[in-house]
Order: structure tokens, then sequence, then C-alpha cells
């Protein structure tokens, strides 16, 4: 019926341009069009109009507007559709959902026969939803008299609202289950009706659970609050906010473990949710966005004490006088004037955080006690004036460069001492510098990309430019032209180049993914980072493969490993003792047969193979690792016709790809085999 369909959920306040874009986005999804998130990243609200015009031209579409607040976003929505789009809207139907029954009439234009008002839940059913979850974990549930009176009167205050009675049971979850514990918290919820009667039973349910929360945690819901609402927050990126806080100076540990338990808890409260884009991942959710609810309730907190400062669109020259500004984030809308910025006082600032593009008076030499510089994704960033005297900042302990587009990295790099966490992946950086091996605190180093990072002097130095004339050379030598060699070899990974003395970084809990390029030294330094977690290879040849292997019997306490080559991995099967906590394996290279320690790697949740050429005894061997979750079989990784599970092969996979077998002919799932698959992915496969 619909050719074009987009879901928006609202943001507050309201942000014209990111509603068109995300309308533009979702359209074009089902459009069939390219579907570049630069080119909407970069048009401006205007040339969005005129998409959305283009999209809506030729057939029917259906627009959700969920969570509309007030009657003056109503009128702002319209501003975006029916009047600047005139003939075309007529082909869009709209749905609005809206708590507020004034909104819902306003939208309506008072025509009742416009409007539907969803029925609040059955008493039965109010009582199963609140009992599902609060006993989740139990088969029986047994109350004594005043707990069940308790329960039929919390459950009686949410009206049948399922949202409430949703945020109310999480919270009663994380209680002890007593009488008291439960009385205590319905009269709290009483009193919070009572006293706020305007809030409504989702507001007030919402509100009790917040103030609920420990400081860490609501620090937490903050910090994620700050992204967009359709951004999917990556787990990684919210672990180093912990690193702006004091009392992780001296932590032990991965701080993505613990932020992973945290929004476990948060979730148990529906305070998050997943992102509907995150994909099955070793078993575990990487990606979220906060409640809409909670989000308000978690920016207001945030402005009144003045916990987290946000430049964006609404603010203008009255109003930025902010003193000791502790977390600043500066958002895409917020119009880049260099005056305003340096008017603010900055001396206490400890983290900054950017969207979209890029003005060098970000780096304010005043924030002295800068301990988190996050830049991903950030545009127009220039490292040779913008990053030179990164050096100064003495303090910092973060620093997020992903997806920037960057190519080098200063000398003063090296004066970070303090500096924990460094994330170039997705950049063209191929070397580190020299003083790279002074950052003696650093745990976590992500580097290397999927397109082609090399380095201008590598260009000049590759076969391609040898020969060229000067101004032939010039031009390969080109930003524009290494874009372009890039876009042409983007299925070809690249990593970063290490200085020789890498070992000793002896807190590096993570490393990867490192070039070693055929390189002895950098494969036996990497054997003295005992402590290493995760660490990804490439450039392993014949010549250090033998060192690799010795290296691996080492690292006892890796829980992932990448390892890429060009050439063979068949040395791989001499090694006698494998890191046998091995949660992640991924090897790229002909290995001619399965490792025989494979087998023994009791833990492994994820196992990607490609262009190792194996047979089909491999599948066998690997059908029966007890816990594997995702099992990612790519190019060349078999070569085989056929491929049979065998009865109670994989009893935990949940996604299975099969990409690019050019042998494949067919594929047979036998008895009980994979009887957790939740994704089956079958690409380019005869």
């Amino acid at each position: 019926m619909f050719q074009r369909r987009a879901w928006i959920a609202m943001v507050h306040p309201f942000n014209k341009e990111e509603f068109l874009r995300d309308i533009v986005s979702q359209f074009k999804a089902y459009h069939r069009v390219n579907k570049s998130k630069s080119g909407i990243k970069n048009k401006s609200c205007d040339d969005l109009v005129t998409e959305v015009c283009q999209l809506m031209g030729d057939g029917r579409s259906l627009l959700v507007v969920d969570g509309l607040s007030s009657e003056e976003e109503w009128d702002q929505v319209k501003s975006c559709l029916w009047t600047e789009l005139g003939a075309n809207s007529g082909s869009c139907t709209v749905i609005v959902t809206t708590a507020s029954a004034a909104v819902a009439t306003h939208c309506s234009g008072n025509d009742s026969s416009l409007m539907y008002e969803l029925s609040p839940l059955s008493s039965a059913a109010a009582h199963q939803l609140f009992y599902q979850k609060v006993f989740r974990r139990d088969r029986v549930i047994e109350l004594c008299k005043p707990m069940a009176d308790h329960a039929n009167l919390i459950i009686q205050k949410c009206d049948g609202n399922p949202q409430a009675i949703n945020i109310i049971s999480g919270l009663l979850v994380t209680k002890t289950r007593t009488s008291t514990e439960w009385e205590k918290l319905l009269n709290r919820f009483d009193s919070e009706l009572k006293n706020n009667p305007d809030l409504g039973v989702t507001i007030a349910a919402a509100k009790l659970s917040y103030d609920d929360l420990p400081s860490h945690m609501k620090y937490l819901v903050q910090y994620i609050s700050i992204f967009p609402r359709s951004y999917n927050v990556m787990l990684r990126r919210l672990a180093k906010a912990w690193l702006a806080e004091t009392y992780r100076r001296n932590a032990i540990g991965d701080s993505t473990e613990e932020v992973e338990d945290i929004i476990d808890a948060l979730f148990m409260r529906s305070i998050v949710h997943p992102s509907k884009r995150t994909e099955i991942t070793s078993g575990r959710i990487n990606g979220w966005h906060v409640d809409d609810v909670f989000r308000q309730l978690s920016s207001s907190e945030s402005k009144s004490r003045g916990f987290i400062d946000i430049l964006d669109e609404h603010m203008v020259n009255n109003n930025l006088a902010i003193s000791q500004i502790r977390h600043l984030v500066v958002t895409s809308g917020w119009t880049r004037d260099d005056d305003q910025f340096k008017s603010l006082d900055l001396s206490c600032a400890r983290s900054l955080t950017v969207f979209g593009k890029w003005s060098s008076c970000f780096i304010s030499p005043s924030m002295k006690l800068l301990r988190v510089l996050d830049l991903e994704e950030v545009e127009g960033l220039v490292e040779h004036h913008d990053l030179e005297h990164i050096g100064e900042f003495r303090h910092l302990k973060y620093l997020g460069l992903r997806n920037t587009g960057i190519a080098h990295l200063p000398k003063s790099l090296g004066k970070l001492h303090g500096l924990e966490e460094l994330d170039i992946r997705g950049t063209y950086i191929a070397k580190l510098p020299p003083t790279f091996i002074h950052l003696t605190s650093l745990r976590h180093l992500h580097g290397g990309t999927m397109a082609a990072c090399i380095s201008q002097q590598e260009f000049d130095d590759s076969e391609m430019t040898r020969h060229c004339t000067g101004l032939l050379k010039n031009a390969v030598s080109s930003d524009f032209c290494m874009c372009l060699l890039s876009l042409c070899q983007r299925h070809k990974p690249y990593g970063v180049r290490v200085p020789d003395k890498i070992g000793e970084l002896k807190s590096l809990l993570t490393m990867g993914t490192i070039d070693a390029a055929g390189s002895r030294t950098v494969v036996k330094e990497v054997q003295k980072l005992t402590q290493l977690r995760k660490l990804g290879m490439m450039g392993i040849t014949k010549l250090n493969s033998k060192h690799l292997c010795s290296t691996l019997e080492h690292l006892h306490h890796l829980r992932s490993l990448m390892v890429r080559s060009d050439d063979s991995l068949s040395r791989l099967d001499i090694v006698t003792s494998p890191p046998h906590r091995l949660e992640t394996l991924e090897l790229h290279g002909n290995l001619g047969t399965l490792p025989r320690w494979t087998k023994t790697l009791p833990s492994l949740l994820k196992l990607c193979l490609r262009s190792t050429l194996l047979d089909g005894d491999a599948v066998q061997v690997i059908a029966k690792l007890p816990k594997l979750i995702v099992l990612r079989l790519l190019a060349k990784s078999l070569v085989v016709e056929e491929i049979a599970f065998p009865s109670g092969a994989f009893p935990k996979l949940e996604l299975l790809q099969l990409d690019q077998l050019e042998n494949l002919m067919s594929l047979s799932i036998q008895g009980r085999a994979l009887p957790n698959l939740e994704v089956l992915q079958v690409c380019r496969c005869s």
C-alpha cells in the first residue's frame, strides 16, 4: 500500500534539520536509491525539503511521528510538510502519537473521527505484565498477602498504562522482595502522583525510577542522552565516559565490562533500549538509546545542575555565559562562532564531545584539566593545525579520533603520559610516531581500517607512483586521489604500524589492528605484552609466523584474536598452548587445515574465517564448539561443494553467515542442528 515509510521518534526540543534528515534517510531505504549518509549530512534544510518532495512525488508514503509533546511542536512539524511540500504532501499519510488529549485535538483540527484513543490494559493484562517482569526468573510466583495487596495498589495506580507498569515493575526488580520495601515504593509513588498531578502516571513512575538511581548511573544516562535520538550509541564509546571520573583513576579491570553491567541494570529498569540497527555480535547487544521519557528527565537535571553543558541551535549570545563547565557537548546544530566559544570558561572542563563540523577554536589552551576529547566522526579536522599541541593536555586519558579522516599524529602525542585509550580506527593513520612508546599508561589502542589508509610518504614510494611523471605523481598523491584509491581498495584491510619497542607498553589490554609487515621485531615485542585481552594483527608472513606462534603461547589472558595474512597461516598448527580464554577468533589467510587446538577452545563465542581454504572436515570440528554464537564463513574460507550440519551441531549458534563461497552448491541442516539460529545470511554463493 505504501511505497515509502518512516517512523520518526520526536526529539525535544524539536530540530527541523534532524527531523527532515531522518525522513529522507528512512524514505530512501524503501525507495532503493543511494543511501549515502554523508550526502544527507551535508545538505541544508531547503535541500532536504526538496529531496523529500521528490521522494514523495511518485507514490504513497507513510510517516509516523511518535511522541509529540505540544501543540507548538505539531505546528513545526506541519511547517516541514504541508506548507513547504505543497501538492506532494497529499500522497503522504501522517500518523501522530501523543500522550496529551489537547495535542491530539489540535493535530486533528477538532475532528474526532481522526482521533483514536488507546484503551488501557485490562486488570488481568496489567497484572500479567507486572508479574512477568518482577518475577521473570521465577517459575512459581508466591506472595504473602501484604505484598499481594501492595502489588494490586501499585498496578491500580498505573491506570492500565503499559509503559508505567513496565517502569515501576523494573524498579521493583532492584528492590529486596519484602513487604516493607514494596510498601515504601507504593507510598513514594502515591506521593509523587499527589504532589505533581500534572505529570501523568508514566512520567511519575519514570521520575521515581530515575531519582532512585545512584549518581554514577545517572551520569551514564545523562551521557547517552547527549546523542541524537536516532544515534546508535556503541558500548565501547560509553565505556570511555568512565575515564572522565576521578574514581576511575586507580581502577583495575575492563571499564567496558563495568559499563555493560550498568547498562544491563538500566535495561531492566526500562531506562535504555537496544538500538534497532544493532547486529548480533558475540551474544551481546552493543548499541543503545535512552527512553524518551528518561531522556527528558536526565537532560533537565544535567542542565539545571550544570553537570553537562550543551551548545546547540538554541544557544544565543545572551545565554552563553556558562561558568565552570565540566562536560561540554557541541552539537551539529550549533553555529560555529569562534568568539562565542572563546568566551566560555573552560578552565574546569574535563571532557569535550563534538558532533558535526570541526572548528580549530575547539582546542582551547585553557582546558588544562581535560581528560576526555571525543571527536568521533567530526568533519574537517586538520591534524597539522588542530592537534599539533595535543601534548599540552597532560591530564588527557581518552583521545577519540575514529572516522575523522585524519592521517597523522604529532610527536607531541608522546607527552600524554596519562593517556589510557587512543581510538584511531577508521582514519588514514598508517604509522604511529616514535614517541608513542612513551604512553606507558595506555590500556587500549584501537587502530586499523577497512579503507586503504596509506600515508603520503608511502604513496610516494609505492609501485603506482614510482614511474609517474612529476605532474601525475602529484595528482596521485593528492588527498582527492587517495580517497579515490581508498574506495577502489576498500575491501582490503590495513593496520597501523607501531614503533619497534612497542613491548614497553606493559599496561596494554587492547591492541588492534597493527601491521607487522613481515617484521620479526614487532611480533617478538608483542610477546612482552602479557596482559593483552584483545589483539589484532596483519602482515603475517613465513618470515614472522613462527614468532607469532611463540607469542600466542605467552598471551594467556587473550580473549579476542584477529590474524590476517596474504601469505600463509599454516604454522598456527604448531601452537601447543593456545590462549584457552579466547572468546573471539578471526583468521584471514591460507590454513589448509584447521589448527588442532581450535577444538580445545571451550569459551569461543565468535568465529570468523576468510581465505582459509578449508575442507569439509573443518565444519565438523567447528560444529562441536559448545558456546559458539556467531559463525562467519567468508570468501574462500571453505572449498567444498556441500555443507552438511549433522544433528546436534551448533547448539548455541544464533548467527550464521555464508558469503562468497564460490564452490558451495548446497547446504543441509539435519535433525536438531542449529536449534537457536536467529539470523542466516547466504550471499554470493553458487
